[in-house]
């Protein structure tokens, strides 16, 4: 029993280990990702910003030339897409950091299991020592 409990453990602090290691890779994901939404929230501010400029404009244009109406319909096209390219890589974040919530959770559960099992095994040992004192 004390064998199979000690590889039990030693299975468990693997996958411990195993665990913290991707909880640590996302991590650094969720950081990266982060800096990435940071970086997306800017633009999108910017974005904002430009898209209010190129709104007066236009409305300057409208007495302008259908050639410049044309122009500033593309821009516009243009910071839409990119603000759809920046909400799709804030949810991508948003999923990363969800999933390194569940892991860091799992990582903690086999922890508090694995002191459990730590627990028991010492007790099997004392029970064990005890036994052989008994026996002598």
């Amino acid at each position: 029993k004390r064998d199979l409990a000690i590889t039990e453990n030693e299975t468990l602090q693997e996958t411990v280990d195993t665990l913290e290691k991707e909880r640590q890779e996302h991590r650094e994901r969720v950081v990266n990702m982060s800096v990435e939404l940071e970086e997306a929230d800017r633009s999108v501010v910017e974005g904002r910003s430009k898209e209010e400029e190129l709104q007066q404009i236009h409305e300057e244009n409208e007495r302008g030339s259908a050639e410049k109406v044309r122009t500033l319909s593309e821009r516009i096209d243009a910071l839409e897409a990119k603000e759809a390219e920046q909400q799709q890589t804030l949810e991508h974040a948003r999923s990363h950091e969800e999933t390194a919530t569940v892991r860091a959770e799992q990582v903690q559960t086999l922890t508090e299991h694995i002191t459990t099992l730590e627990a028991q095994c010492s007790a099997a040992k004392e029970d064990a020592a005890r036994f052989r004192s008994k026996e002598e």
